[in-house]
């Protein structure tokens, strides 16, 4: 492992914009590599030395967790298929930099959409504490996420990373510091199913049921702690769904694929609206197989 490398993971399903991302993420000062996993099938002769692909059919979460066991750097960021870091020339070089200067922070990145700074991009998970504002894109130490469990199974997609900077701050006592960085989200690149509302309201269940209000230290949280469902690190780990939930989405891939074109997600939310019944059947569904 080379102590002055980054490893960038990047879950995707959207391989035409993957050039953009190699450019923008290209150092000159700093050794990186970039890990895309997700769906496809590459031309290896074609790809730089800097850049690895992982061909799997898992869920992101679980592609993260491979991008972690497959990382050779030292210093982790966690990236998505449609954003760009904006704010610098070399974005990888000035995190870099930053953590190296302030090692108990996790040095995070604002947030921007299309080039607009937003306003807001102190995000806050946990209603009854204010003081749990979470980092955008930090850039961690692989070793302490090793430390804290790395990613828990039981998410899908939308709210692993969140619950693993919590652990962070828990266990390694991490403050977070918003540097100059914009992470830009390019809407039109967008074609993530990521936040689909199957998968958006089981992982919010699911960071609720682990973080709870702690009334000694209201930022801490005893029983995430107790429970974190951790990943079998094997070398096989690349399609190999874990847990119930992981089986599932994994044996249902087919399923999902068809219901990530615009089409179906129209056809979805009409349902939601009319009736209320989508929420029900979704939950329903987890429920029978013990997702949640």
């Amino acid at each position: 492992m080379n102590n002055d490398k980054i490893s960038v993971i990047i879950p995707t399903n959207n391989p035409n914009n993957l050039n953009s991302i190699i450019k923008n993420l290209s150092s000159k000062k700093i050794d990186y590599e970039i890990i895309f996993i997700g769906p496809f099938k590459v031309n290896k002769r074609k790809v730089k030395k800097k850049v690895k692909f992982i061909e799997s059919y898992l869920k992101p979460t679980h592609c993260l967790q491979l991008g972690l066991f497959y990382s050779t750097g030292n210093y982790l960021i966690q990236m998505a298929d449609d954003c760009l870091l904006k704010g610098h020339n070399d974005p990888l070089y000035y995190l870099y930099k930053k953590t190296k200067s302030n090692p108990k922070k996790l040095i995070s990145c604002k947030y921007s959409v299309n080039g607009v700074p937003s306003k807001n991009y102190e995000y806050n998970y946990l209603p009854w504490d204010d003081s749990t504002n979470l980092p955008i894109a930090p850039l961690m130490k692989k070793k302490d996420i090793i430390r804290v469990g790395g990613y828990d199974k039981t998410f899908i997609a939308v709210l692993s990373d969140i619950d693993l900077y919590l652990r962070l701050r828990q266990s390694c006592k991490l403050d977070f510091y918003y540097s100059k960085i914009f992470v830009d989200e390019n809407k039109k690149h967008n074609k993530s199913n990521n936040l689909l509302p199957t998968y958006w309201n089981h992982d919010r269940n699911n960071l609720d049921k682990f973080w709870v209000k702690n009334k000694k230290k209201p930022y801490l949280s005893k029983k995430r702690n107790e429970i974190i469902q951790k990943f079998d690190n094997s070398p096989k780990l690349i399609n190999k769904p874990q847990g119930n939930l992981g089986k599932w989405l994994y044996n249902n891939k087919y399923y999902f694929k068809f219901i990530d074109n615009r089409f179906s997600k129209i056809l979805f939310f009409i349902i939601g609206i009319t009736n209320n019944t989508r929420r029900y059947y979704i939950n329903s569904i987890l429920k029978k197989f013990k997702m949640i």
